[in-house]
């Protein structure tokens, strides 16, 4: 019979505690555009790009554009906490090569390049060679990676690639995200596949991504837009009713490439 682990009352409760604060992100709560949209730190948020059609195993995209919008959220709340002495400055880390945005997309309309300047890069392939053997080496590497990163108190937020994360993989970096209260929080955001969006997992929430069409009323000219929904998300997220949609506008603009 296998040993009860000591800490499991702590790991229990790491799962299912209420979440170590929140980042309120202004104004894309569809319907409640006055208001603020929270959305927990220190639990995991689930992110996948919804496909028409369903594409081969390896040609998905992750929905980089929400994913920035919420970054710059997160960033503009920790540069206000470290001007006012609560904190130090933190690193995003970008865990696997599909959760790598373009680089150009990490600099901001007004030429911000503080998103690029706070980015870690970590790459978990050891190598470009396309066999099951490197596919399983490297889900091992991006979930190694993704506990030390959501573990270590110089990130402010983990965006890695979740591909084939079981309920196991997924509960083990939802209690890395979950920090105590004496620890800074940690925006916890990982990306799968849209073939994955049945797969039981641990994460908070999981939000499907669909792309705003150019001209309507709920994207600018200059710049692409997102509208988020969600697909599932356990009780103590505190999601309902208008926070179930995000409306989020691009942080960079079309012009200039």
């Amino acid at each position: 019979m296998r040993a009860i682990p000591a800490n499991l009352r702590e790991q229990i409760a790491a799962l299912t505690a209420t979440q170590a604060g929140t980042l309120a992100v202004g104004g894309v709560a569809v319907g409640a555009a006055a208001s603020l949209h929270q959305l927990p730190l220190g639990v995991v948020h689930e992110w996948m790009s919804v496909e028409e059609e369903a594409p081969s195993r390896d040609r998905w995209v992750a929905p980089h554009g929400m994913i920035l919008f919420l970054l710059w959220q997160m960033l503009e709340a920790e540069v206000a906490s470290t001007a006012a002495g609560r904190s130090r400055e933190r690193l995003v880390a970008w865990i696997g090569r599909r959760a790598w945005p373009a680089p150009r997309a990490m600099i901001a309309a007004q030429g911000s390049r503080a998103m690029l300047a706070r980015s870690l890069f970590i790459d978990t392939e050891a190598s470009r060679i396309d066999t099951e053997a490197r596919r399983v080496d490297a889900g091992a590497h991006r979930l190694w990676a993704a506990e030390q990163a959501l573990a270590c108190d110089g990130v402010m937020a983990a965006i890695w690639d979740a591909e084939g994360f079981d309920m196991v993989a997924s509960r083990r970096t939802q209690l890395a995200a979950a920090r105590s209260r004496d620890r800074p929080p940690v925006l916890a955001l990982a990306v799968r596949p849209w073939r994955e969006r049945t797969m039981l997992t641990a994460a908070a929430t999981r939000w499907g991504v669909h792309p705003v069409a150019q001209g309507s009323a709920e994207a600018r000219a200059d710049a692409p837009a997102w509208r988020a929904e969600l697909l599932r998300g356990r009780g103590s997220a505190g999601f309902g009713g208008e926070s179930r949609v995000l409306q989020a506008t691009a942080p960079w603009s079309w012009r200039g490439g």
